[in-house]
């Protein structure tokens, strides 16, 4: 699995990512391999064929990521790309499928800074000024700090 993932990722570097993709994948499926390079394996394989424009696969794979590796370093990042992936397709029932467990799992973190901000875009975009305020509200609350707490309007 580490070997396989590591080729990956020089292929990936070198702006292969078709190569990059098929060790990516082989990684993921290597029987036995530990949960981090699991977890790394499908999330780099997501990203390899979104690169591709292979966006369906690059949906399931971050999709995988998250759930069946969600204490991984990747499982954050992964539900967030797949968020953007669907809300690019205007599927905002996915969107919110994908993205609202994540507040409540980064609750207490910086991280869910980045996740409220990226709900109320994705709200705003869509045409839904309420739900944005209501969540630019909640970065402000919970994020006193952050630079994020500002409303865009």
């Amino acid at each position: 699995g580490r070997a396989r993932l590591a080729v990956g990722w020089c292929l990936y570097e070198q702006k292969d990512a078709a190569g990059a993709l098929a060790q990516f994948r082989a990684a993921a499926d290597t029987a036995g391999a530990e949960e981090q390079t699991l977890a790394e394996a499908h999330y780099m394989a997501g990203a390899a064929a979104q690169e591709l424009g292979k966006d369906a696969e690059a949906l399931r794979e971050y999709e995988k990521t998250a759930s069946e590796h969600p204490s991984s370093e990747y499982a954050v990042d992964a539900a967030r790309r797949a968020g953007r992936l669907y809300a690019r397709t205007g599927d905002s029932k996915n969107v919110l499928r994908v993205l609202e467990p994540l507040v409540q799992r980064t609750a207490g973190s910086p991280a869910q800074v980045g996740v409220l901000d990226e709900l109320a875009w994705l709200s705003l975009s869509n045409g839904d000024k309420d739900r944005a305020e209501k969540l630019f509200a909640q970065i402000a609350d919970k994020h006193p700090d952050s630079p994020r707490r500002l409303r865009p309007w």
